[in-house]
């Protein structure tokens, strides 16, 4: 296009003339056609899915249960591949007993390409299983994963859950960044074994949300990050403070303050404003996180009000 300005502004004017304004157009040609500088927030997803294959209960070949009418069937998505799944069965000895052993299948893996026997501890909160280690690749971003799991079930196994708490390491080889996040939170198995397993994703999209926690008085700002199923909590690698924006409806800033985020808080973080808030005047409370280099920022709000 350069080349095709140029040839007729030649014809149409003087040698001189067109010379200077020849130059002219092939600066502004320069800038169009040079490649601009990218933005520095990261892409919305680099963590994407091929959708997994189907798969029942019963099709699981070497899949030994002492109960297997009352087993219980989940699987996570670990990987961009459509085998990359983390089948996780519980099983148990008979109808009413508690779930004791986890199976644990993986397709075609080196460690879990055949059944394997996790057998659980009673605790606390549940049964408990042995940490399962697991590693992937999406694109040039390497994950590795530290899985436990939990199983808790009322006595008629009317309602199964699986609570799973899972720590991710992520690096970016392109870019040398790395960091640690974990997800926890419970997920829901079918007993069924000739209907297909749930599957569910790990790593996806992050969203905050945020609240107001009435019951307390002042009350509280409360937010949680989301990720599918999980809570998120993150640890090494991002920075580890929000911002809590407390503001009049009006847009006047009553205080701002930089939250420490702690890991050890597992699934929502808290800030309480200070008493200097007017009862009965409605405040917005506006939180950001910072999830970069892997994610975007993120920002969320909520309006509440003081009692009298």
């Amino acid at each position: 296009m350069c080349s095709i300005l140029v040839s007729i502004t030649s014809r149409v004017l003087g040698r001189q003339s067109w010379q200077h304004l020849a130059a002219l157009l092939l600066i502004c040609c320069t800038f169009l056609v040079a490649p601009q500088s990218s933005s520095s927030a990261p892409p919305e997803n680099s963590f994407v899915y091929k959708e997994p294959k189907p798969l029942r209960g019963d099709d699981i070949i070497a899949l030994k249960l002492r109960a297997k009418d009352f087993s219980a069937y989940y699987g996570i998505q670990f990987g961009p591949g459509p085998e990359d799944v983390l089948y996780l069965i519980l099983d148990c000895k008979e109808e009413y007993a508690r779930y004791d052993i986890l199976q644990v299948y993986v397709p075609g893996h080196s460690k879990y390409g055949r059944p394997a026997s996790l057998r659980g501890s009673k605790k606390s909160k549940g049964v408990a299983f042995r940490k399962i280690e697991l590693r992937t690749c999406f694109s040039q971003i390497s994950v590795e994963y530290s899985i436990l799991a939990w199983s808790t079930a009322q006595w008629d196994k009317s309602r199964i859950d699986l609570d799973l708490e899972i720590t991710c390491r992520v690096k970016d080889a392109a870019t040398g960044d790395k960091a640690t996040f974990v997800l926890s939170g419970d997920v829901s198995p079918i007993i069924n074994a000739f209907a297909q397993i749930p599957v569910s994703p790990v790593i996806g999209v992050p969203s905050l949300k945020v609240s107001w926690d009435h019951r307390s008085d002042p009350p509280h700002v409360r937010w949680k990050v989301k990720m599918g199923d999980y809570a998120l909590v993150p640890d090494a690698g991002f920075n580890p403070k929000a911002e809590v924006v407390i503001s009049t409806k009006d847009g006047k800033v009553k205080m701002r303050k930089r939250i420490k985020v702690k890991s050890s808080e597992k699934t929502e973080f808290t800030y309480k404003p200070d008493r200097e808030l007017r009862p009965s005047t409605p405040y917005h409370a506006s939180v950001t996180m910072d999830l970069e280099p892997f994610w975007p920022v993120l920002k969320s709000n909520a309006v509440g009000m003081l009692r009298n």
